[in-house]
């Protein structure tokens, strides 16, 4: 168990978003220590969707408590997810970009994810076309 002076990831914000024709997600976070911002690129990860709050979520092996994501609960936040999640379906894969702030300044990294299986994504579809009544 860390204790409450262990060095930790704080995470200062998660996007989606459709760049070009490629859809993204950039996680921000604040990381003094090398070793914990190599344990979260190399950290194994799997996609959640929370259909009854409407949250996507990333869940994190590395550290069960970091969990990027987004609630979407405005029909304009929606909608900019309805045009992120056809792209995923679309491509097959998403990219992750790590956007990484220390004292001395910031780095990115940046990963492209397939997806193989679009069964959750095209599910999470339908829930959101759903909500802004587009069929």
């Amino acid at each position: 168990m860390r204790g409450l002076s262990a060095p930790r990831i704080r995470l200062v914000g998660t996007f989606f978003s459709v760049v070009g024709e490629e859809p993204l997600i950039t996680i921000v976070v604040e990381c003094g220590d090398d070793e914990l911002w190599s344990r979260l690129l190399g950290s194994p990860f799997r996609v959640w969707w929370n259909r009854f709050v409407k949250v996507l979520g990333l869940g994190y092996d590395f550290d069960p408590s970091f969990t990027p994501g987004i609630m979407i609960n405005s029909a304009d936040v929606a909608r900019g997810m309805i045009t992120w999640l056809r792209r995923v379906i679309e491509k097959k894969r998403y990219s992750i970009q790590y956007i990484r702030l220390t004292k001395d300044g910031a780095t990115n990294v940046v990963a492209t994810i397939p997806t193989g299986d679009t069964g959750l994504f095209e599910s999470m579809l339908e829930d959101l076309r759903g909500l802004v009544e587009e069929k």
